[in-house]
């Protein structure tokens, strides 16, 4: 191999691992068990939310993200987008179970 291919196919490899992360961004990720013996207010829990709280009183919370659940174990990962500090909120659907971030 010539060095100049060898140069190209370095460069490339070099440009294809770089990731551009959002300025902003943020991303939560984690591992949960035993969802199936989560009491859920109604149906199985089958979701998990990533939400922001805003600081109003009267302002109800946004969902960011969300994925389904598969199997009672498992990983998950959420990302978000925001421009400032806040509190945001991991909840499992139809339990009164959430996990306060601030970010």
């Amino acid at each position: 191999m010539t060095k100049k291919s060898l140069w190209i196919v370095l460069s490339a490899c070099l440009i294809l691992s770089c990731e551009t992360k959002k300025k902003g961004s943020f991303t939560v990720s984690g591992s949960y068990k035993n969802a199936d013996k989560l009491s859920a207010i109604s149906g199985p829990v089958s979701k998990l939310y990533l939400l922001s709280i805003p600081f109003g009183a009267n302002e109800r919370p946004v969902v960011l993200d969300s994925m389904k659940m598969v199997g009672a174990s498992g990983s998950f990962t959420l990302t978000g987008d925001t421009k400032r500090q806040g509190i945001f909120e991991v909840a499992f659907a139809n339990t009164k179970l959430a996990v306060t971030l601030i970010n």
